[in-house]
C-alpha cells in the first residue's frame, strides 16, 4: 500500500471509531465535530505510524531522526508491524478512559489507524508477521505488490467493513440492553 492510501485508510478508520464512540453515549453531542475531525487527524497519523520504520515513508521524510534510530533495530514490516504495539496502545487507551473520555476517543482513533495500516499491509503480497516475535511467519492475503491498482479497492472495502462492524457491534449493544 502507498503512504497515502494509509493516510486515507486511517483517516476514515478514526472517523469510523470517534463517530462510533460518541454515537453510544449521551454526554456527547453526535455533532461534535471537532472531536470527529481529531479522530480522523489521529487516525490518519495511526495509518502512517507503523512505516516509520521504512526511511522514505511519509511519517520517516517527517521525522527522520526517530525514523533512523528505528530503522537502526528493525526492518521494515518487522518488528513495528505487529500485534506488540497496537495491544501497547490499547492498554494505554484503557488507562485514559478514566482520565477523560475525550482523550479516550482520540486514543482510540489513533489505534484504530494503526491496526488499519496492519490490515492493509496483509492484504498485500510482502505481508507481515502478526505474531512476532513468537511467529515470524509473514501472512498475506494477496498475491500483489504494494501500489497495485487494486489497493484502493482493498482499502474502501475495509473501510467499509469496519464501518459494517460498529454498526453490528452497536446494533446487538443496543439488544442486548
Amino acid at each position: 500500500m502507498t503512504g497515502k492510501l494509509h493516510r486515507f485508510g486511517g483517516a476514515c478508520s478514526g472517523i469510523i471509531t470517534t463517530a462510533a464512540l460518541c454515537s453510544q453515549l449521551p454526554q456527547i453531542t453526535n455533532g461534535n465535530m471537532l472531536l470527529v475531525m481529531s479522530g480522523a487527524l489521529l487516525g490518519g497519523i495511526g495509518g502512517l505510524l507503523p512505516d516509520i520504520d521504512t526511511p522514505h515513508s511519509i511519517i520517516s521524510l517527517k521525522h527522520p531522526i526517530v525514523s533512523w534510530v528505528v530503522c537502526k533495530f528493525t526492518e521494515h514490516r518487522i518488528a513495528i508491524h505487529t500485534l506488540i504495539i497496537p495491544m501497547f496502545l490499547a492498554v494505554l487507551t484503557s488507562v485514559l478512559y478514566s482520565v477523560q473520555f475525550d482523550v479516550f476517543v482520540l486514543s482510540a482513533s489513533l489505534l484504530s489507524g494503526f491496526v488499519f495500516h496492519l490490515i492493509q499491509d496483509t492484504c498485500t503480497r510482502g505481508g507481515i508477521a502478526w505474531g512476532y516475535p513468537f511467529v515470524k511467519e509473514k501472512y498475506s492475503m494477496r498475491n500483489t505488490y504494494s501500489g497495485a491498482p487494486g489497493d484502493i479497492l482493498v482499502t474502501i472495502v475495509l473501510v467499509m467493513l469496519q464501518y459494517a462492524f460498529f454498526v453490528q457491534l452497536f446494533m446487538l449493544y443496543d439488544f442486548l440492553k
